[in-house]
């Protein structure tokens, strides 16, 4: 099981597609947490999400699995020799997510997604 990260380390989250109903609602009951930084963004094609990702270094990506700017097997092999991140593709139509390289996480209510954020 992965270890907890101290509540006073606060750790940058980047939700992509803020803009649509899912990321919206997710950065929405995300940006409560004191330890969280939530970061929203809407890119309009792949290279500009790479570029973003780039640039703000988050340690934890929040991608809808239904996204038309790329598929999360593209992002963890274009990204990862950058820097080291956290995937998680969210399946809203199942409430699963699927955390790469980790494992898979039934979501039975929000919480279960924040206690997602707080492992490392």
């Amino acid at each position: 099981m992965p270890k907890r990260i101290p509540p006073e380390i606060k750790r940058r989250v980047l939700i992509v597609e803020n803009d649509l109903l899912l990321g919206a609602g997710v950065e929405h009951l995300l940006i409560r947490e004191t330890n969280l930084e939530v970061i929203g963004i809407s890119p309009q094609n792949e290279e500009e999400l790479f570029r973003k990702i780039r640039r703000l270094q988050p340690e934890i990506i929040i991608l809808d699995e239904t996204t038309y700017l790329t598929q999360s097997n593209r992002l963890l092999t274009t990204l990862r020799q950058d820097h080291d991140f956290h995937l998680i593709i969210v399946n809203a139509d199942k409430n699963i997510v699927y955390i790469y390289h980790k494992y898979t996480v039934m979501l039975r209510q929000i919480s279960d997604l924040i206690e997602v954020l707080r492992e490392k």
